[in-house]
């Protein structure tokens, strides 16, 4: 099976990914999730509600989150809009 993967500028403009089409960059979500003046900001209040909320940790851990990734899969992604969208 053969992935599609897109080169994409991360929303704070500093590096480039390889991601696969089907997943979205922490940054792309947390701006989408926290508008906030910075990229910067939106990400700090993103990691903070990831760190101070149980049952939110819980969630991502179900659907397969991992520490310190870049981009986010589907079901990742699924879990955040639920709590925040």
């Amino acid at each position: 099976m053969i992935k599609e993967i897109t080169l994409r500028v991360n929303v704070c403009g500093k590096r480039n990914y390889n991601v696969p089409t089907n997943c979205l960059l922490r940054s792309e979500l947390a701006m989408e999730l926290f508008p906030s003046p910075t990229c910067r900001q939106a990400v700090v209040k993103m990691r903070y509600w990831m760190r101070t909320d149980p049952l939110l940790r819980r969630h991502l851990r179900r659907a397969g989150y991992r520490h310190h990734t870049h981009f986010l899969r589907p079901a990742v992604v699924r879990v955040f809009r639920e709590f925040f969208g």
